[in-house]
């Protein structure tokens, strides 16, 4: 009787060091944790919004992030950036009447009826790799009566093309026209079209920023430095505002989270010229703390900026509570850059990917985690010692094995 009971506890014993090496991520493994309040909740999601202070904190990549309910992990989805950002298609236009007249090139294009004109912005390419010109635009429904319509300046640098719009111009063909010469070669259309841009889901909020602003005699250029105070700052794009009439710069744009390590954003120019102007600057969704503008102005007077403007990002996780009740404590925890990103169901679902279906709540507040046992012994048992695993289930089932072949024979 004694050995059998000295057996079932040997076994048992086997079982909970097993269990505890192979489950579980303990609490006591995380730097910092938040606590959110859901209220009133109608829904099986509901959308988490994570500030830019605690953001901040965070692996920009959320691999480390848990969610739990009284101790049950709650499954999450980091929302993607990808909708959180324009994406635009272009679609070819066919061109008419390309010809010289009077050392003017020009060509004419038919405006696509079957969409909404206010959605959409033409776009052209001519022949060379840059360029920089003054078009004028011009309307007529029997190509006989041409009605002009505006100037319009068509560029391609550094590989960027603008595009423009018509907006309240009901005409069935459009005649662009502008002097042949460029540089003193000859440029004419490649192409033509227009772009509709995509729905963005998750609109991005444009701030006011302060900024300093120094000068780069080496360069000839003029540095701006945004200071987001928090690292990973998600943005997408800046606007400049300036009482300058005309000019036309270069500009580099490059962000840092330490001011030391810096990776260059995008290379792009501001103009301003009577007829139009660019004083845009976008970009793919980026996460710095500290953004830095380098403004080329070669041998001209610099541009005095009066005030800057940040599209940001927000950063959402989509969580499923389709178990919990009504009210209840979120609690979440990270800080352990040791962990492996989790893989949950909601990941392969066909979610809806518009925030504004789901509720909202705001992670806006964290603390040290008071039961963090440091960097030192965050990692687990296992990855510490990843022998101790393989090990620990060849004992386990050795174990079982054993007691069943002594069970079976004394039963025998």
């Amino acid at each position: 009787m004694k050995t059998k009971m000295y057996r079932c506890s040997l076994m048992l014993i086997i079982i909970l060091i097993c269990s505890s090496i192979v489950f579980g991520e303990e609490l006591e493994m995380f730097q910092y944790t938040s606590d959110v309040e859901i209220h009133d909740k109608e829904d099986d999601f509901i959308m988490l919004e994570i500030s830019p202070e605690v953001y901040g904190s965070m692996n920009p990549g959320l691999e480390d992030l848990r969610l739990y309910h009284e101790g049950k992990e709650l499954d999450y989805l980091v929302f993607p950036k990808e909708n959180q950002h324009k994406t635009e298609r272009e679609t070819p236009l066919d061109i008419y009447n390309k010809g010289i007249i009077d050392n003017l090139y020009s060509f004419e294009i038919m405006p696509p009826k079957e969409i909404n004109i206010e959605d959409i912005e033409y776009i052209i390419h001519l022949n060379a790799p840059q360029y920089f010109i003054n078009a004028k635009i011009y309307g007529s429904n029997d190509r006989k009566e041409w009605k002009y319509l505006k100037d319009q300046i068509v560029y391609s640098i550094n590989g960027e093309y603008n595009k423009f719009r018509l907006d309240n111009i009901q005409y069935d063909v459009i005649k662009i026209e502008y002097p042949l010469l460029y540089n003193g070669e000859t440029i004419e259309v490649n192409t033509a079209g227009y772009t509709q841009t995509e729905p963005v889901i998750n609109k991005g909020d444009f701030k006011v920023v302060d900024f300093t602003t120094s000068k780069n005699e080496e360069e000839k250029a003029m540095e701006i430095t945004i200071d987001y105070q928090y690292n990973h700052y998600s943005t997408k794009g800046v606007v400049l505002k300036t009482e300058e009439k005309y000019f036309y710069r270069q500009v580099t744009v490059r962000g840092s989270n330490d001011k030391e390590n810096w990776t260059e954003i995008t290379r792009t120019f501001i103009f301003r010229d009577g007829v139009s102007e660019k004083l845009e600057i976008n970009y793919s969704p980026a996460e710095y703390r500290y953004l830095q503008m380098m403004v080329y102005n070669e041998d001209n007077q610099p541009i005095e900026i009066k005030e800057i403007k940040t599209e940001t990002l927000p950063i959402y996780v989509l969580v499923n509570v389709a178990d919990e009740p009504k009210d209840f404590m979120l609690k979440s925890y990270w800080g352990n850059p040791s962990l492996a990103a989790p893989k949950y169901d909601i990941e392969n679902l066909n979610m809806g990917m518009d925030p504004q279906q789901y509720e909202k709540y705001r992670m806006d507040a964290y603390t040290e985690n008071e039961t963090f046992i440091g960097v030192r012994g965050q990692l687990a048992l296992t990855e510490r010692y990843p022998w101790l695993m393989p090990v620990s289930l060849a004992l386990l089932t050795l174990g079982a094995l054993v007691f069943l072949y002594r069970t079976v024979k004394q039963v025998g």
